[in-house]
C-alpha cells in the first residue's frame, strides 16, 4: 500500500476517533487507535491517547506502559508527561509522579493542572514550601478554579500561615458559596485567630450550606465551648453524632460537657460510646474511671496535656480568682514563719510549674530555678515571666530519670492532683536530691485508702501514705498545714500543704 494512503487511513481513524471521544463513545474511540497501532505501533497521539483511556478505565498498568511507550516516541510535549504523573499519582507513587508533573510544567510553564497536581504529590510527600510553591502558581494562571484556592488555603495552614489560609479560603467561597469545606476551614483559621465572631459565622455558613456536615456541628460545638457556652457546645455535639454515629471525638467532647453541667449518667454514656468507637482514649477512660469510682495509678499523660493546653490561656485567673488557689503562697509562708534562718536554695526545681505560681512565690528564696511541666502552652505562659532559668516540656518522671542535675528545692504544687501512686516519683525525686534538699507540695485530702480518684478526675491522698513514701525514701515530715486546696462550685476541697527534707540523702 502507498505510504500516503497509509497516512491518509491513518487520519481519518484519527478523527473518527476524536468524534466518538467528544461524543463519549470511548469504545468506539478505542477501537479506532488500536487500528492505528496495528498499523503504526509507534504511533504518538494513539499510544497516549489509548493510555489516557485506559487510565480513566481504572487500568493503570496498561495506561503506564502505554503512556512511556508515546513518551519514548516523542518527549517533548507536556500532556503526556502530565497524565503519567496521574497515572503514577493515582497508584500512590507521588515520588515519580512528581517527576513527571514537573516535566510537565518545565515544558509547558502555564500547564495549571500540572502545577496543582505537583503541589499535591509534594504535599503527600510532606514537602510543604515546594507545595505551596507549586499550588500557588496554579492560582496564579487560574484564579477562578476553587480546587486551586481550596488546596492552597490547605497548605498554607500547614505551614502555619494563617492569614494566607484566610484569604485562600476566602476567595474560594467567593468562587463557590456553597463551599461547606472552605467555610469549615475558615472557621478553624478564625477561631485560632481569636476572631471568634467570624468564626462563628463561617462555620454556621458551613452548616447552612451542607446540614449533614458532621465536622462543621462539630467545631461549633469547640467554639462554643470555648466562648464559654455549654448548652450551645451540647447541641452541636449532638447534631456532631446524630450526623456521623461513629464520630469519636465528638462522643469525647459530649461527655466532657454533660460532666461540666453535671449530668454524670449522660457523661458516662457519652464516654463508653467514645471508647467503644476508639479504645485508645486514655482520657475518655480516665474520666469513666473517675466516674465509676475505680481508682488508678495515674492519670494518663495526653489527659493532662490537653486538659492544661486548653486551661492555659485563662488558667491564672481561674484557678486565683475562682477556685481561690493559694497553695504557692501558703508553702511559702510556711518554710518562712517555720524556718527563719533557712536562707536561699542554691537549684530549685518546680515540677509541674504550669504558668510559672510556684516559681513566682519562690523566686525570691532560690539563686536558680527550673520548672518542668507537660503542657506546651502552660511553659509558653511560664515563659513569659522570665522566672525560670530553663524551662522543658516534658513528664515529671521521665525528666528526673534522665536528668544529671541535682537540686536541693523541689515544689510540686497542684499537681500530686493528677497522679495516684506517688512512689515513682518520689523515688525519682530523691534520686536528683542534693544532701539537705527541701520537698514541698500540696495535695487534696482523704483518709480512706492511701490514695483514690475522685469524680473530678483528681486524685486525693492520705497523710499516713505520704508519711509512708516519706519515710521510704529517707525525707522527714518537718510541716503539715490543713487548708482548702480551691473552691469548686462552691464547694471547698480539703488538702494539705506539706514540708519534707531530706536530712540524710540515703
Amino acid at each position: 500500500m502507498p505510504e500516503n494512503e497509509t497516512n491518509l487511513s491513518i487520519d481519518q481513524l484519527l478523527r473518527t476517533a476524536a468524534n466518538a471521544f467528544g461524543e463519549g463513545r470511548k469504545d468506539a474511540a478505542q477501537h479506532c487507535l488500536q487500528q492505528i497501532l496495528e498499523k503504526d505501533p509507534q504511533h504518538f497521539d494513539a499510544l497516549h491517547i489509548l493510555g489516557v483511556l485506559e487510565y480513566e478505565k481504572g487500568n493503570n498498568a496498561q495506561a503506564d506502559t502505554l503512556i512511556r511507550q508515546a513518551l519514548s516516541v516523542d518527549s517533548s510535549m507536556a500532556e503526556p508527561h502530565y497524565n503519567l504523573g496521574k497515572v503514577l499519582h493515582g497508584t500512590g507513587r507521588f515520588g515519580e509522579a512528581a517527576e513527571f508533573y514537573q516535566n510537565a510544567v518545565n515544558i509547558n510553564a502555564k500547564l495549571d493542572p500540572a502545577w496543582f497536581n505537583l503541589g499535591l504529590v509534594k504535599l503527600e510527600l510532606g514537602q510543604t514550601e515546594f507545595a505551596c510553591q507549586a499550588l500557588s502558581r496554579a492560582v496564579e494562571i487560574d484564579p477562578n478554579d476553587s480546587d486551586y484556592t481550596f488546596n492552597l488555603g490547605n497548605a498554607l495552614v500547614t505551614m502555619g500561615d494563617a492569614q494566607g489560609a484566610r484569604r485562600q479560603f476566602e476567595r474560594t467561597v467567593e468562587l463557590i458559596p456553597h463551599h461547606f469545606h472552605a467555610w469549615n476551614n475558615l472557621g478553624i483559621v478564625l477561631r485560632e485567630s481569636g476572631e471568634m465572631g467570624p468564626a462563628l459565622f463561617a462555620y454556621q455558613r458551613a452548616i447552612g450550606s451542607n446540614p449533614d456536615f458532621a465536622d462543621a456541628h462539630f467545631n461549633l460545638g469547640n467554639l462554643h465551648e470555648e466562648l464559654g457556652n455549654p448548652e450551645q457546645a451540647l447541641a452541636s455535639y449532638k447534631e456532631a453524632v446524630q450526623v456521623n454515629p461513629d464520630f469519636a471525638k465528638a462522643y469525647n467532647n459530649l461527655g466532657n460537657i454533660y460532666y461540666m453541667l453535671k449530668r454524670f449518667d449522660e457523661a458516662r454514656k457519652a464516654y463508653e460510646q467514645n471508647l467503644a468507637l476508639d479504645p485508645a482514649n486514655e482520657s475518655a477512660r480516665h474520666m469513666l474511671n473517675s466516674l465509676d469510682g475505680s481508682t488508678t495509678e495515674t492519670a494518663p499523660p495526653e489527659y493532662v496535656k490537653r486538659l492544661f493546653d486548653k486551661a492555659a490561656p485563662e488558667f491564672e485567673e481561674r484557678l486565683v480568682q475562682s477556685l481561690h488557689y493559694r497553695s504557692p503562697e501558703e508553702l511559702r509562708q510556711m518554710l518562712d514563719e517555720g524556718y527563719p534562718a533557712k536562707g536561699k536554695f542554691a537549684y530549685g526545681l518546680d515540677l509541674g510549674c504550669g504558668t510559672g505560681l510556684s516559681g513566682e512565690a519562690f523566686q525570691s528564696c532560690v539563686e536558680r530555678l527550673v520548672g518542668v511541666d507537660l503542657s506546651p502552652n502552660m511553659v509558653q505562659q511560664a515563659r513569659r515571666k522570665n522566672i525560670y532559668e530553663e524551662l522543658f516540656e516534658e513528664d515529671l518522671i521521665d525528666f528526673l530519670s534522665r536528668s544529671k542535675e541535682t537540686y536541693d528545692l523541689f515544689l510540686a504544687t497542684d499537681v500530686l492532683v493528677y497522679i495516684g501512686d506517688l512512689r515513682p516519683l518520689f523515688q525519682a525525686v530523691v534520686q536528683r536530691a542534693r544532701k539537705s534538699a527541701w520537698f514541698l507540695f500540696s495535695v487534696e485530702s482523704q483518709e480512706e485508702e492511701d490514695f483514690k480518684l475522685r469524680p473530678t478526675g483528681r486524685y486525693a491522698h492520705s497523710l499516713s501514705y505520704l508519711e509512708t513514701l516519706a519515710k521510704e525514701t529517707g525525707f522527714t515530715k518537718e510541716a503539715v498545714q490543713e487548708t482548702v486546696v480551691r473552691i469548686e462550685n462552691d464547694v471547698p476541697i480539703p488538702g494539705k500543704n506539706v514540708i519534707l527534707s531530706l536530712r540524710e540523702k540515703r
